[in-house]
């Protein structure tokens, strides 16, 4: 199984972290995308982490053999999307824990990055500046004023780290400007940073935990 990242996309994740940087500059930033509708209009783009088996097999593949209509042997069946999804409108006026282990924490990633964006656009009304990657972005999809997102990424290896420079800006601007809307936590093995234990997880919950997302290999 694997989930489609729309932010980590090789489309939208570079402008994404211009659009950031402008933000954390105070510089003006051009919008980048007129219509969030029409970005993936032709296609869907497919992030493939390299593993074991099938993965692994679809990274060795030459491109022009995968993309070829001459081979019928390179045809790829995309099944999906599985599963309710988060179901975030129930949980508008909380707080949910996203407790992750390695690539799952990409569950959590659109949501992170939909947090990120309105902060932005919200600190750039204040500023005078327009600080948007979709120009009709709809930003009343989640009430991030009485939501928060708390995520907890565990990885082994440093190099299997996903997503630190984008959770920790989104953590950084959430502070600064006094959202309270999300908080990110990243415990990588290999640098003896001890385990996550109860007591860690229980200095943490409070009655705002309205649920609590583990996610991680069985």
């Amino acid at each position: 199984n694997y989930s489609i990242s729309f932010s980590f996309s090789p489309t939208i994740y570079p402008h994404l972290m211009e659009l950031v940087s402008a933000f954390i500059k105070r510089e003006d930033h051009e919008v980048k995308y007129p219509d969030i509708n029409k970005t993936y209009k032709d296609g869907i783009e497919l992030i493939i982490k390299k593993g074991a088996t099938v993965s692994k097999f679809v990274h060795e593949l030459p491109l022009e053999n995968i993309f070829s209509d001459q081979d019928k042997r390179n045809e790829f069946v995309v099944r999906g999307p599985f599963g309710r999804g988060l179901e975030l409108k129930s949980m508008e006026g909380g707080k949910i824990f996203a407790i992750t282990l390695g690539v799952p924490v990409l569950f959590f990633a659109d949501l992170a990055s939909y947090i990120l964006r309105k902060n932005m656009e919200k600190a750039g009304r204040v500023m005078k500046k327009t600080y948007r990657l979709f120009e009709n972005e709809n930003f009343d999809k989640l009430d991030t004023d009485n939501f928060k997102l708390v995520l907890f990424s565990s990885f082994h290896l440093k190099t299997a780290v996903i997503g630190k420079e984008l959770f920790t800006v989104a953590d950084q601007i959430s502070k600064e400007f006094v959202f309270d809307n999300f908080e990110y936590y990243l415990r990588v093995g290999e640098e003896g940073v001890p385990r996550w234990n109860k007591a860690f997880f229980m200095e943490k919950l409070d009655t705002a935990v309205k649920h609590i997302f583990l996610c991680g290999p069985e």
